[in-house]
């Protein structure tokens, strides 16, 4: 179901700034999850065949799913800024709202205002995708 969703993220000064959302309908979720298990490329693959109870190597060293989704996942924000790109990121960031101003009425579009929001504010851009991510596909790693 798609309802509100909203968080706060502290940008690089400690001040909390609200995001709100409104998960991705299907068929964008869909493709989107796609090119992110595209540029996720084998971490992710690996994570499905453990799921799957399946090893792609038959010699390794034991390790859990849970193990191995713990530091995947972690990697996930940085590896889609670093494999897509600003564009890529402002694809992920679809739809999102975030105050134009701490503890302000009025909400700006989040890819609309990506340069003036993360110009040097990278640990909040990273802390947002995380929280989109979620949001939309966070039910899929329950």
């Amino acid at each position: 179901m798609r309802q509100l969703q909203t968080t706060e993220i502290k940008d690089k000064s400690g001040i909390e700034h609200t995001y709100s959302l409104i998960p991705y309908d299907a068929e964008y979720g869909v493709t989107l999850a796609i090119e992110i298990a595209d540029i996720l490329g084998d971490g992710l693959g690996k994570l499905f065949l453990g799921i799957s109870g399946k090893s792609d190597d038959t010699d390794a060293t034991p390790y859990t799913m849970l193990e191995f989704a713990r530091d995947e996942i972690t990697k996930v924000p940085a590896k889609l800024a670093a494999k897509g790109g600003a564009s890529f990121l402002k694809k992920i960031l679809n739809g999102v709202k975030r105050e134009k101003t701490p503890k302000a009425a009025d909400f700006i579009d989040v890819p609309k205002f990506f340069d003036d929001i993360y110009a040097a504010n990278y640990k909040e851009l990273l802390s947002a995708i995380w929280w989109v991510i979620d949001c939309n596909y966070g039910p899929f790693f329950d």
